[in-house]
């Protein structure tokens, strides 16, 4: 129930339910004849931040100052672990494993093999589950391994975390197998890449960031128009943000590493 209600109170402090009740208000106040002045400053408010969240320029910025934290990894050191955390899947057995995951899953697990194969006497851990998972629950590793398999890996060198439901939990079981000092190579999307190694660090782990799948495009011609990718993208950023402040807050978090 927490994680629940976790996710829908995160969802809620993102920039959409915002311009939407703005603009929701402001037609109510408007066809009810009342607080005229309130309601033109809500429809105005909504309409402005729509806008300005719909063209490239704050929401790529946002997500280029998150992104830009770890340069690409494209020699691995001489590490004894490679983690590819998931970004989820379909629980649907009528698809096959490389269906069910997610775009950004799959992002991850090739990079992370990309990794796995230079470093052959590794261990490649995959994280992904759900709430109250049983033995018979399809998650998200499970896909990753079963991929991951398929891709070349040993099925003897892959490990499986399949209760985490959040970075946080996927830092705690990851904890469970790598020791402090034990170098790892930490697999995620440059955008979530910041907290995820400011709550890996925070268990005592000698982390390597690999960040893989960079959101922001290079700009093009018409690319200032508005788009609902934008808005997109802020929300991610925002998700980023948010959630490392609040993982800080409760000591679950380091503070930032000196990046060059």
């Amino acid at each position: 129930m927490s994680f629940q209600l976790t996710k829908l109170a995160g969802a809620l402090l993102m920039p959409l339910p915002l311009i939407l009740g703005l603009l929701i208000l402001g037609l109510v106040l408007l066809y009810l004849n009342r607080a005229r002045r309130l309601s033109l400053v809500a429809l105005t408010s909504g309409t402005l931040l729509l806008l300005l969240l719909s063209v490239p320029l704050l929401p790529r910025r946002a997500a280029t100052a998150i992104e830009n934290d770890y340069p690409r990894l494209w020699m691995p050191p001489d590490a004894s672990w490679v983690v590819v955390l998931g970004a989820g899947s379909r629980p649907d057995p009528s698809l096959s494993p490389v269906s069910r995951l997610s775009t950004n899953s799959l992002h991850r697990l090739a990079e992370g093999v990309r990794l796995y194969r230079q470093l052959p006497a590794a261990t490649l851990i995959v994280t992904g589950g759900v709430p109250d998972v049983t033995e018979h629950t399809l998650t998200t590793a499970d896909d990753l391994a079963t991929v991951a398999a398929s891709w070349g890996v040993p099925p003897e060198a892959i490990l499986r975390a399949r209760e985490p439901v959040n970075t946080e939990a996927e830092a705690d079981a990851v904890a469970r197998w790598v020791k402090p000092g034990e170098l790892m190579i930490l697999v995620t999307s440059a955008l979530h890449m910041r907290r995820a190694v400011a709550l890996f660090d925070e268990k005592g782990l000698a982390v390597v960031p690999a960040p893989t799948q960079g959101l922001v495009p290079d700009g093009a011609v018409g690319d200032q128009i508005p788009r609902s990718g934008n808005i997109s993208l802020m929300e991610r950023s925002l998700k980023e943000i948010i959630g490392l402040w609040w993982a800080r807050l409760r000591g679950e978090a380091t503070a930032p590493r000196e990046t060059e």
